[in-house]
């Protein structure tokens, strides 16, 4: 993999860009632009969309980063300065998606923004950018899975990350290959734009035949469970210890919960299409 994207030369100092900050920099930038995109045609000010996006992607990273503190008390309690770490780690998706969905809220509630067609819109673009945020995992060699005989599996470079977890495992595995692993960022790559086309078939049926569509906010919904639905599948294929509370409580706790209300969601809103 290429963990290190690009080096650039600045004089005699080099500048390693690496390839889960690099990816995760270009997300963030593609769903600025969507973002102008969309707010610009409700005439909304460059500075007011600007302000509003650092607003949204600050709630992410405070969410992400809250909720990781949460799932590992003891440690976090044992060493503060993480919570306050600059470096892009430590964070659990769902409470940064949780928060950011949030501050969105309120933000478009204050501007008076039709909030639910807006989010039905912005999912598909989410989606999207959570598999370049999962490509630059994939490059970086991190949120690898678990041991697998089976013909996809991906061997990592010798000294990466899956290899020393096999080698912290069992010191003789530095004497064989490097054992092939489940690709479980591209599976969670695979979740998200398939998330992304359904909630986007579901725009498409709105536009085509309202009457099948459901209310605003089925896209959303539907994006949310399918996105759950997946993590939860792969978080068994996810290295991650089996006696951890806080992978517990990620897997079945979190995505189990996150799967319960959104098809609760959808079970309303097409009942009340039935109705009509």
């Amino acid at each position: 993999m290429r963990p290190v994207l690009l080096e650039l030369r600045w004089g005699e100092a080099i500048i390693a860009i690496g390839s889960y900050r690099f990816f995760g920099i270009l997300a963030a930038i593609y769903l600025l632009l969507v973002a102008l995109l969309y707010l610009k045609f409700y005439r909304m000010s460059i500075r007011w969309i600007l302000v509003s996006s650092l607003v949204v992607a600050g709630a992410f990273l405070l969410g992400a980063r809250g909720l990781h503190s949460l799932m590992n008390l003891s440690e976090t309690l044992n060493n503060p300065a993480s919570i306050f770490t600059l470096q892009l780690k430590n964070f659990t998706l769902f409470g940064g998606l949780a928060l950011s969905f949030l501050a969105w809220r309120l933000l478009a509630g204050r501007a008076g923004l039709p909030f639910w067609k807006l989010t039905d819109r912005f999912v598909f673009h989410a989606g999207i950018g959570l598999a370049l945020m999962r490509l630059g995992c994939f490059l970086n060699g991190c949120c690898y899975g678990r041991i697998t005989d089976m013909p996809w599996g991906i061997s990592f470079p010798r000294g990466g990350l899956a290899h020393l977890n096999q080698v912290t495992a069992n010191p003789l595995a530095i004497l064989r290959p490097v054992q092939p692993v489940h690709p479980t960022q591209l599976y969670e790559m695979g979740a998200a734009l398939l998330a992304s086309l359904i909630a986007w078939k579901i725009m498409q049926g709105r536009t085509g035949r309202p009457e099948r569509a459901g209310r605003p906010g089925l896209a959303t919904a539907v994006f949310g469970l399918v996105l759950s639905g997946g993590r939860l599948i792969i978080y068994f294929f996810r290295n991650l210890p089996a006696d951890n509370a806080a992978s517990l409580m990620r897997g079945p706790g979190i995505y189990g919960a996150a799967m319960l209300v959104f098809a609760s969601w959808i079970v309303v809103s097409l009942r009340e299409v039935t109705d009509k």
